[in-house]
């Protein structure tokens, strides 16, 4: 039965994939593809999650599909463990995003590679978080000492940090391309940041009584970095490396501090891999 859950999860990675490659071929069937995709991931991540007898149970009694994608919604809501289903949807609305902008099928396509290798490395380290023994890595990864603990939180931190450049990438092309407003462009900054963070620190085990006030303040914070570059004249995408980078030094500094180990070293090596990358992105960027 795990095993036919890992074959699922395979089987909406390549789903995922023709759908994509659909909506590179024709951009009108853009909805459909979607709400397509968001249906397979959203199901695929569901059959991952463990369920009790309870839970199966209650499904089972739902004859009418309305009514079991309902009682599914109340679940989600009660099971914290549903915070997963956050990821992989911003991850593809980033992706769907940057196959939009892009007019070079070459990189339209690799973004679909790109797409479905994340993807299923979240996937794949979703199974292990519930399912370890399964895969028969237990062992091995008792080999790495304390860098076991750190495996599925640098896994998910890489795809959270993808999703979200995808995602300000996006954000920053709103305003020069389509002339959308600067408060819905900064709501929208506001919603993916809070959703990212919610799962991040979920995974951190960030304590409740402080998750909230940290994702206010790095929220607050990403909007503030969004006001200040969203009007220089770079290319959108070197706006979006920059504010991903910055939340990659927010996020890593609060990861740290919380776990007790926030020292000099850390706070260096943040701020200079974040600086470096900044100065790198903007002085090869295009300005216009």
């Amino acid at each position: 039965m795990i095993w036919f859950k890992r074959i699922n999860f395979i089987f909406s990675v390549f789903l995922t994939f023709i759908l994509l490659e659909i909506l590179a071929w024709r951009v009108s069937l853009i909805l459909g593809v979607i709400l397509g995709s968001s249906l397979i991931i959203l199901f695929s991540v569901w059959r991952i999650i463990p369920k009790s007898i309870s839970i199966r149970k209650e499904l089972a009694q739902e004859k009418s599909f309305f009514y079991k994608f309902k009682k599914i919604i109340k679940l989600s809501s009660e099971n914290k463990n549903y915070i997963f289903f956050i990821a992989p949807l911003i991850l593809f609305l980033g992706s769907v995003a940057f196959v939009l902008l892009q007019s070079n099928p070459w990189i339209i396509h690799l973004m679909i590679i790109l797409f479905c290798f994340f993807y299923f490395l979240f996937l794949e380290s979703l199974f292990f978080y519930f399912y370890p023994d399964s895969l028969k890595v237990r062992e091995s990864l008792e080999k790495f000492g304390s860098l076991k603990e750190y495996f599925l939180e640098n896994i998910f931190t890489v795809i959270n940090l993808v999703s979200l450049f995808l995602i300000y990438s996006a954000c920053f092309s709103l305003s020069p391309l389509f002339n959308f407003s600067v408060i819905f462009i900064i709501s929208l900054i506001v919603i993916f940041t809070f959703l990212s963070n919610i799962q991040l620190f979920f995974i951190y085990q960030i304590p409740k009584n402080t998750n909230y006030l940290y994702n206010i303040i790095i929220t607050i914070i990403i909007v503030e970095i969004f006001w200040a570059i969203m009007f220089l004249p770079i290319s959108f995408y070197v706006n979006g490396l920059t504010l991903a980078v910055v939340y990659y030094a927010l996020v890593g500094t609060i990861y740290f501090h919380v776990k007790g180990t926030l020292d000099k070293v850390k706070i260096i090596r943040h701020l200079t891999v974040s600086c470096v990358v900044i100065i790198l992105a903007i002085a090869t960027a295009r300005w216009v």
